[in-house]
């Protein structure tokens, strides 16, 4: 028996890739091409590693900022409570080397782009999930908007929907994370 376990993004695409998504994609690969720039040393260490060390709360707002909906105070307050959390800021030091150099990370880059305009507008045949399937989403999330999430959760029969309340895309290191797991956990236990 097979499991589906989406965080996020669906473990399979939904009906179509909305075109501000596609928008967003098209102006990240134009920002990410950008030479990096920075007093760094990197045969030492990455940038975001470096940067992270140096600027951690600019570091961490960054990419939760980039990934949700937050206003400027709901923005801080997410950004402190992961700046208080060593298992967040774990999480995102080992994140970090994943994100740069953009050499490295450029052709699975481009091959995701190239996989969702391959997709964009074309139903997927998400109604022959046979699997138990656990779909987690953030109601902040500015990365998937919620209504994917939702529409996956509609075309795949007895999956089961966990909405975190006001959470970006970046679900591991949200305030609500200890309780996501736990229902993860549990309904992975459950279908076993």
């Amino acid at each position: 028996m097979g499991l589906a376990l989406s965080i996020s993004r669906p473990v399979t695409q939904t009906e179509s890739v909305p075109t501000p998504y596609l928008r967003r994609i098209n102006s990240l690969s134009d920002k990410h091409s950008c030479v990096e720039q920075g007093t760094y040393d990197p045969d030492r260490k990455a940038l975001g590693e470096w940067s992270l060390e140096k600027f951690p709360r600019l570091t961490i707002k960054q990419p939760i900022a980039g990934e949700s909906t937050y206003s400027p105070t709901q923005l801080n307050k997410v950004t402190d409570s992961v700046l208080r959390d060593p298992a967040a800021v774990e999480c995102l030091t080992k994140l970090t080397p994943s994100s740069s150099p953009w050499e490295d990370r450029k052709p699975g880059f481009e091959n995701d782009i190239e996989v969702i305009r391959s997709v964009e507008n074309k139903p997927l045949p998400l109604e022959s999930v046979q699997c138990p399937t656990l779909i987690v989403h953030g109601t902040a999330d500015d990365d998937v908007p919620y209504f994917v999430a939702m529409r996956a959760h509609a075309r795949i029969e007895n999956s089961e929907f966990y909405t975190m309340d006001d959470a970006g895309h970046l679900l591991w290191i949200d305030p609500a994370t200890a309780e996501m797991n736990r229902h993860q956990t549990n309904f992975v236990s459950a279908h076993a």
